[in-house]
């Protein structure tokens, strides 16, 4: 499968490290796979959250949470088509938030990094069992 020539995955989250966008507002990576199948995946890592919005049809996963001190977090992940007009082969891009966006807004940019790199890592060993 295609997801075998990647990266091994210990070099997987030095890789999404630097294919993450700076200076916007998420972190995403890309991988060459259907997005139904990264949505699949994805929403298995994102369980962790407890969303309270999961919508299916813009294949979208929020979940807000505010803890006894009044500070709010938001969690957010995106399932998309690569808009990368040049590529070789379609890819879905995950875009990833985790904020704290009350008393003050803070982005929390290594845990998003790290459910990037985890969810590519599970997506290589399913490639990897599934075999072709």
């Amino acid at each position: 499968m295609v997801l075998r020539r990647m990266l091994s995955p210990a070099a997987l989250p030095a890789a999404l490290a630097v294919a993450s966008l700076a200076g916007c507002g998420y972190s995403s990576a890309a991988f060459p796979l259907p997005r139904e199948q990264v949505w699949n995946v994805a929403m298995a890592e994102a369980v962790a959250w407890q969303p309270t919005l999961i919508d299916e049809e813009k294949f979208l996963v929020e979940s807000v949470k505010v803890d006894l001190a009044d500070a709010e977090m938001v969690y957010r992940m995106k399932v998309e088509v690569d808009p990368n007009p040049f590529a070789r082969r379609p890819s879905t891009r995950v875009y990833v938030r985790m904020a704290q966006t009350k008393p003050k807004l803070k982005r929390f940019i290594e845990a998003e990094r790290a459910f990037l790199a985890n969810l590519a890592v599970r997506l290589w060993e399913m490639a990897r069992t599934v075999g072709p």
